[in-house]
């Protein structure tokens, strides 16, 4: 497809948001997966960031010949005390080139994937010193969901918390990054 044609077509409406129909599934055009983790002490700096986590892909694109998906995970590891976590510590980046058939498989899964209520989550409370955040915005086409979940150490629950936590999962895998919070994210196996 040329240049010319590809801005024809946007401007007319036949590029970006429209729906098509594989099989009974409905194959979303354009995705968007953000999620943001903080990690702090009870009274000592609790929201610090700790994970910053974005896929993003746009199908039509594709017929330029752009690689116009992308995932990346940045990560810190940080080793100061609880009162001031983020004074040692460094960034970690997982940014792996993304095939097209990953990136396609990852939309796929997203197109099927029924996703809870927004905010339907409650963390679960328990006696730790340790308070995270955790917020997911999963954007569908025209569709967007905005999770926004707070919790101590035992992480969440809710109907629908082993989809979102499935999702998360996914991400990182995508990714390239297996260090995440087994207790927040869940392991697969629960």
């Amino acid at each position: 497809m040329r240049i010319s044609n590809f801005f024809s077509r946007r401007r007319r409406g036949k590029l970006g948001n429209e729906k098509t129909r594989k099989g009974n599934t409905v194959v979303i055009t354009k995705a968007e997966v953000l999620l943001l983790e903080s990690v702090g002490a009870l009274y000592f700096g609790a929201g610090i960031p700790h994970v910053i986590c974005r896929f993003e892909a746009v199908p039509p694109f594709r017929e330029l010949k752009e690689l116009d998906r992308r995932v990346s995970c940045l990560v810190w590891k940080g080793t100061g005390r609880k009162e001031k976590p983020e004074v040692a510590g460094a960034w970690s980046e997982f940014s792996p080139r993304l095939s097209l058939g990953a990136s396609q498989e990852f939309l796929d899964y997203l197109s099927t994937l029924k996703l809870p209520d927004s905010s339907t989550f409650q963390g679960e409370f328990d006696t730790s010193a340790i308070l995270k955040h955790v917020f997911l915005r999963v954007r569908r086409d025209a569709e967007t969901r905005l999770y926004d979940i707070n919790m101590q150490r035992s992480g969440f629950a809710g109907n629908g918390a082993k989809t979102i936590k499935a999702l998360c999962r996914r991400l990182f895998a995508l990714a390239g990054y297996s260090d995440y919070d087994r207790v927040t994210y869940g392991t697969g196996k629960d």
